[in-house]
């Protein structure tokens, strides 16, 4: 029997619009009821050309309008039959949304659920189509042709360093033109051949095209070879009533995580194969069970070449739960809609969808919520944090707000000038600096500061009369630029003091933003003289 380490390989598509989403469909956990008969709703997309494209965020509505789920294309939901919905489609990159295959031009669209499957096609217009990318595909067969998966495989540059790595069936993605080794090992009862080319060495040399390669590593495997099975886990109440969205993980033998998925989840398996398999809490419902009585979490089991299924029993008491709005503006505060969010709960996707949006949470569980870059603009940073990373918030019964701000500019200004300038007086020369504009003075400079509003410091220096640049500024973020005293300066009795600023203010610090040029002037008390 063969005995092989078996992985589920979850690939997203590269989108032929340049934009892919790293993430599997996910929703927040829900209970489900009843014996209304169900069908399938789904959605997949096009260019102008009517070329599969992948990856854009869809969205099954109520009828009123209430988010019921999502994810990305190609996506397929569970409706009610007889059930009116309403389905959407957005855009994403250089491709919009034009009209559904059936020429309906409505986004979102309402339509009835049947007792048949629902196809709706989503057509768009792209502006741009990137070239065919260059990619090596490997997979693995025992010595009758029997596809057999799970093989761990690495590509190798031609200077010995790892560039990828994974397990089979695995693409990888190379530069046409440029010479690789790839590597694959043997694993239990299987040991590696050849390659479908005939060559026995391992690593073995391959040269990139522009175009999608495949290569096959054939195994000699002792006792029965190994036969494809799966295994599915679902999940329950106390009351056993089905409840879904919760994180389950396929594990090897030795407890090395191989995917992992949302309930109801199916995964790939190898006959005669032992793994672990588990499921995770979430919000107000804890693990207790499996519906057979086992409580080890994760429990291990041994494939077979029928289909297993496992159910996690929970005990679930009644969360308060709450919501949390995100809204998305440019470098200026006005308000933009359709950028794309992600809100994570350790680690996992509870939910995804594009500006303005709600997200449902439970109170007191700590949240993380990201945001991505569309229609030409780069995300800067969320309204609360000005250090441009993704944020993190703790839940409370009230209703919270997050804002992400972008930018807009194609850029924009990105950093922030300060002169420092003397109050020409009797007692003193007319410059900092050796020379300036003003005539001749000692050489000095004075001390300026430049922070977020949270007080984080972006950097520091010193400045004359030939000026101080702090560069690297997020356009559209404001600023706070601290002007130093020197008190008894150089070791004597008299003090040199900020005064006021270029445009008349005589606060320290200022506020301002990327693109500003500051002038800041200065007297000098306690009898200063000869400098």
């Amino acid at each position: 029997m063969i005995s092989v380490l078996a992985l589920l390989i979850l690939i997203v598509p590269a989108l032929s619009s340049g934009f892919a989403w790293g993430a599997t469909n996910s929703q927040s956990p829900t209970s489900s009821a009843g014996n209304d008969p169900s069908s399938a709703v789904n959605i997949n997309s096009v260019d102008q050309n009517g070329n599969a494209i992948t990856g854009y965020y869809t969205a099954l509505y109520s009828s009123s309008g209430s988010l019921i789920s999502s994810g990305f294309t190609p996506a397929s939901f569970s409706a009610t039959v007889g059930t009116t919905y309403q389905v959407g489609a957005d855009g994403y990159g250089s491709c919009t949304f034009t009209k559904w295959s059936d020429g309906v031009t409505t986004d979102p669209r309402t339509f009835t659920a049947t007792s048949s499957p629902a196809a709706f096609t989503a057509v768009y217009t792209c502006t741009s189509t990137p070239p065919p990318g260059s990619s090596i595909a490997v997979s693995s067969v025992d010595q009758n042709g029997n596809a057999i998966t799970g093989y761990y495989t690495e590509l190798i540059a031609s200077n010995g360093n790892v560039v990828a790595s994974g397990f089979t069936p695995q693409t990888f993605t190379t530069t046409a033109g440029d010479t690789y080794s790839l590597l694959i090992d043997g694993y239990g009862s299987c040991a590696f051949a050849k390659w479908s080319t005939g060559s026995t060495s391992d690593p073995v040399p391959v040269t990139a095209t522009s175009s999608a390669q495949t290569i096959t590593a054939d195994f000699q495997c002792s006792g029965v070879s190994g036969q494809g099975s799966t295994v599915s886990v679902n999940s329950v109440n106390q009351n056993n009533i089905a409840i879904t969205g919760y994180w389950s993980i396929l594990y090897t033998s030795t407890g090395t995580a191989i995917t992992g998925a949302f309930t109801p989840s199916t995964f790939a398996t190898t006959a005669g194969q032992s793994y672990q398999i588990a499921s995770e809490n979430y919000g107000s419902c804890t693990f207790t069970n499996w519906s057979d009585g086992v409580t080890t979490n994760p429990r291990p089991f041994t494939a077979t070449s029928s289909a297993l299924t496992f159910t996690a029993d929970y005990t679930c008491t009644s969360g308060t739960t709450s919501t949390v709005t995100i809204n998305s503006v440019n470098q200026d505060g006005n308000s933009m809609t359709g950028f794309p969010i992600t809100m994570t709960y350790q680690g996992h996707v509870v939910d995804a969808a594009t500006t303005t949006t709600t997200f449902g949470t439970t109170v007191g569980y700590t949240y993380q919520v990201a945001a991505g870059n569309a229609n030409g603009c780069t995300f800067s940073n969320w309204s609360v944090t000005d250090n441009g990373s993704a944020v993190s918030f703790t839940a409370t019964s009230s209703v919270q707000t997050l804002t992400a701000v972008y930018d807009c500019n194609n850029g924009g200004p990105n950093s922030i000038t300060v002169y420092a300038h003397r109050i020409p007086a009797g007692y003193w020369a007319p410059c900092f600096a050796l020379v300036c504009a003003a005539g001749t003075g000692p050489g000095a400079s004075m001390y300026f500061a430049l922070e977020y509003k949270n007080g984080t410091l972006v950097g520091s220096g010193f400045s004359d009369e030939n000026g101080l640049v702090f560069s690297g500024l997020k356009p559209g973020v404001t600023y706070v630029l601290f002007a130093d005293d020197c008190d008894l300066c150089h070791g004597s009795t008299h003090d040199v003091l900020f005064n006021h600023w270029g445009n008349g203010t005589t606060s320290d610090p200022v506020y301002l933003v990327a693109g500003t040029v500051m002038d800041a002037w200065y007297n000098c008390t306690n009898g200063c003289g000869g400098g």
